[in-house]
């Protein structure tokens, strides 16, 4: 056997994103974490950041990091900004809390909406005072 047939110089990585609540820290009520891991599965990467703190997690769901219809990954920063950009979800101290007021399922919703492209914002209602000639033309 020769030596390159040992050695090994790839790695391939199944990247997720996964989601959780810790349910006993006050100041965490509402907020949903939602993170990325290039690990095996999400929860050794949720052990390294809860256990040593000694706090208490509940998962809600690990999906992969990919898009839907294309062979392609993204990392939670893509997500996160889709979420306070497209979903207007509100983000803690620039950390990867994002508050869903209870509605903790809401979360998983919005990965599926982000994996599935849908940016559409024909929903939003947008605060846009008109000029008097632009109401006039209305009217």
């Amino acid at each position: 056997m020769e030596i390159r047939d040992r050695i090994r110089t790839t790695k391939e990585l199944n990247p997720k994103i996964y989601a959780y609540i810790t349910p006993d820290v006050i100041s965490n009520q509402g907020w949903v974490k939602i993170g990325y891991t290039e690990q095996e599965n999400a929860d050794i990467r949720i052990k390294q950041q809860t256990t040593t703190a000694g706090i208490k997690y509940i998962k809600l769901w690990e999906e992969p990091a990919k898009y839907f219809d294309k062979d392609e990954y993204f990392k939670d920063h893509q997500l996160h900004d889709y979420l306070v950009r497209f979903k207007h979800r509100k983000r803690k101290d620039n950390l990867e809390f994002f508050y869903y007021n209870g509605n903790q399922e809401e979360a998983l919703d919005d990965y599926n909406s982000f994996i599935h492209n849908d940016l559409n914002q024909s929903k939003e209602e947008l605060s846009y005072i008109l000029r008097k000639e632009q109401q006039e033309a209305v009217d």
